[in-house]
């Protein structure tokens, strides 16, 4: 799963492929249960789909971009 940040979002946004995001914190243990389903569908998906997550904590001007107000959130860019 790739790490999002500001700087890579745009590549990976509009790289021609699904992107699956997870919006995370490593506080959140809601999130750390995510976790293990959102790797599961990358291992489903691989080749068809990317992945990333991005963590709110360490990013949170993409995530107000993003309008990013609760987590754990998944969102898949089309």
């Amino acid at each position: 799963m790739i790490e999002l940040t500001e700087s890579s979002w745009g590549p990976h946004a509009s790289a021609g492929r699904p992107l699956f995001v997870q919006f995370w914190a490593p506080w959140s243990s809601a999130c750390r249960r995510l976790a293990e389903t959102a790797a599961t569908l990358e291992r489903h998906f691989a080749g068809k789909v990317d992945f990333g997550r991005v963590s709110v904590d360490d990013h949170p001007a993409l995530c107000a971009d993003l309008d990013v107000r609760v987590i754990p959130l998944l969102m898949l860019f089309l």
